[in-house]
């Protein structure tokens, strides 16, 4: 099978379009991967991709496979880092957006690779929206790392653009922090906060 699937065998659309509640919800930490499959953690559900598909590919998939269920989705970001193919499917009816507000009760909402902030999360669940969480694995890791550090009372280092959508999302995870964009910068903090 090249699509992508959930544990029961049936494909994400299909749970998401019948309205079946996605439950089995595991943590990512530490849930090895064979070289031919690829874990994407979904808000309520796994979804592993096999058959060597790529996660670009298989995001792109399952957006097509909602849209073609005739759902209204729309994606936090652009889905892809491909201008065409998300011209393609914003053609097709996927809606961008860059903020949580715009949605309605029962939208699919589809969070990019990059990942988004906790409170994103809680306003699309508030608003009602079926969340299709496309973090990358990666990505979540780090939003796991930098929580559990948050509620060990310890302050948190990132080092990254400061207005990355990814970056944005892993500050979202945690309250104390501080960004730095270069190795000197984060240098120079060290030396000026050493108590720290």
């Amino acid at each position: 099978c090249a699509l992508p699937i959930l544990e029961d065998g049936r494909g994400m659309a299909e749970r998401v379009v019948h309205g079946d509640p996605l439950t089995d919800t595991k943590d990512l930490m530490g849930w090895g991967t064979e070289p031919d499959e690829f874990p994407v953690n979904m808000m309520y559900g796994t979804t592993r991709i096999l058959n060597g598909m790529s996660f670009e590919d298989a995001v792109r998939k399952m957006a097509e496979e909602l849209l073609s269920a005739g759902k209204t989705v729309s994606c936090l970001g652009e889905l892809i880092h491909n201008s065409e193919v998300v011209a393609d499917m914003e053609k097709r009816g996927l809606r961008t957006i860059f903020e949580a507000e715009p949605v309605k009760p029962g939208d699919v909402v589809i969070i990019r690779a990059h990942g988004v902030a906790e409170d994103v999360i809680l306003r699309l669940e508030r608003a009602g929206a079926q969340i299709v969480d496309a973090t990358c694995p990666k990505v979540k890791a780090i939003h796991a790392i930098v929580r559990n550090a948050d509620r060990e009372g310890r302050y948190v280092l990132i080092l990254g653009m400061r207005h990355h959508p990814e970056v944005e999302g892993i500050c979202g995870w945690c309250r104390e922090r501080e960004v730095f964009e270069k190795p000197a910068e984060l240098e120079q903090w060290l030396e000026e906060h050493p108590m720290i």
